[in-house]
């Protein structure tokens, strides 16, 4: 994804950076002027806060 505007809570995607999976699961919640997306990992069921400044997202 270019931008996280056309993420909307619910979307599954992934966290990636040097072709590694860090996070996949659902949106919790987005902060485009921040970059950053909050994703209820589906492994740790933890929220964390990936910015686009760190990862690639992948919309799934």
């Amino acid at each position: 994804m270019r931008s996280i505007r056309s993420l909307r809570r619910g979307d599954i995607v992934e966290a990636r950076s040097g072709g590694t999976i860090y996070f996949h699961g659902e949106v919790q919640d987005t902060a485009p002027g921040l970059s950053t997306v909050w994703i209820r990992d589906e492994s740790t069921g933890q929220r964390t806060a990936a910015s686009m400044d760190d990862f690639t997202l992948w919309k799934l």
